[in-house]
């Protein structure tokens, strides 16, 4: 039987088994010493990538011949791009790529830093070009995430739905991305802004002095349905003293904006017999209006 004749799925866990074990040998002690049996290995899995790519495995890591013959490369691509001093990313991004050779790589993100390194080249992008590019290369990096949340985090609430909208509206050109155990990295911006966007505003509501509701009736009536209810037994379990002041902290009156806790607590507990009946007027008519509304 061929290889032709095999279904795509043995033919990917076959190249797999393949990749991964030649970049074992390429990483074994007596295999390193030899710089010609090196070469040849390398050169076998370049053959491999370029006839059966479409089955070799990406995620594989990478032997240090291969991180070593890339870094290279790449340190070439970068050697002109100076970011600014205060381009966090930037400067992120150029250290990392110099000491790709010490991280441990898969293949896929070799060939994926490549590219990148090409578009560094060519463009020698500023701070917000390389953060665009990136968003929709799905450069999903949890370090390059780090920095932008950090950066971030120090701007108002109109920079912060600024970035999210110029976020929302970078086109995604790969869901691949640099790390396929993450998700995309615009999603993971776009999600950490709209949290920070909803904690600055109850954080801002929370400093923010609040409008009193306002009922036209004197204290004594409030005062008087406030123990209607509480009798009644349908305002919960908390203390008189937490319904003073939640009602004066809330409400404000006809003649008194600034209701007291110790005017309320007192014309709640001296109910007189003339403002209830001003009260039962004020609830009969509320049954009127109720018997018109509903019960026609």
């Amino acid at each position: 039987m061929t290889l032709s004749h095999l279904p795509d799925e043995t033919l990917s866990r076959y190249f797999s088994l393949q990749t991964a074990g030649l970049a074992d040998i390429c990483d074994r002690p007596v295999v390193t010493e030899n710089t010609g049996h090196l070469n040849l290995l390398n050169a076998l899995i370049d053959d491999l990538f370029r006839i059966y790519g479409r089955y070799a495995d990406g995620s594989v890591a990478a032997p240090a011949i291969r991180k070593a013959e890339r870094s290279g490369l790449l340190l070439q691509h970068i050697i002109l791009w100076q970011p600014a001093k205060n381009d966090p990313v930037s400067n992120w991004l150029k250290g990392f790529l110099s000491r790709m050779e010490c991280e441990v790589l898969s293949f896929g993100q070799l060939d994926y830093l490549q590219e990148l390194s090409l578009y560094i080249r060519a463009n020698l992008p500023c701070e917000s070009q390389l953060v665009r590019h990136l968003i929709s290369i799905n450069f999903n990096h949890l370090e390059v995430f780090g920095i932008l949340c950090t950066s971030f985090a120090e701007m108002s609430s109109d920079q912060l739905h600024r970035q999210l909208a110029d976020a929302g509206q970078v086109p995604l050109k790969t869901i691949a991305g640099y790390d396929s155990t993450w998700m995309p990295l615009k999603d993971m911006l776009c999600g950490w802004l709209k949290e920070q966007m909803s904690l600055d505003d109850r954080v801002a509501a929370a400093g923010r002095p609040l409008r009193k509701l306002f009922i036209d009736l004197p204290v004594a009536h409030l005062a008087c349905l406030l123990r209607l209810f509480h009798e009644s037994k349908l305002l919960g379990t908390g203390t008189l003293a937490d319904l003073f002041r939640q009602v004066c902290g809330h409400i404000s009156t006809k003649r008194q904006p600034s209701v007291s806790e110790g005017s309320l607590s007192k014309e709640f507990y001296g109910v007189s017999q003339q403002t209830a009946a001003r009260v039962k007027g004020t609830l009969e008519q509320m049954i009127t209006l109720i018997d018109q509304k509903y019960f026609p």
